[in-house]
């Protein structure tokens, strides 16, 4: 949390793993839920450590600056 807003780097993987959640009901009748869990679950592991290690090499990247009174 900074300046009261929460930022989160919305990356390639944090959208491929919003894209494959939220597609995950209408692929239940057609695959077992463990094989689709098991791959969202595999890509969002991914996606977390992609952000861990973004946020420790390049920084959180705000790009905000402080409100002058």
């Amino acid at each position: 949390m900074l300046f009261k807003k929460f930022i989160v780097k919305h990356t390639l993987m944090n959208k491929a793993t919003g894209l494959l959640l939220s597609l995950l009901p209408f692929t239940l009748p057609y695959v077992e839920f463990t094989y689709t869990a098991t791959v969202l679950c595999a890509v969002a592991t991914s996606s977390a450590i992609q952000e861990i290690h973004l946020i420790r090499t390049e920084g959180p990247g705000y790009n905000l600056q402080m409100p002058e009174n």
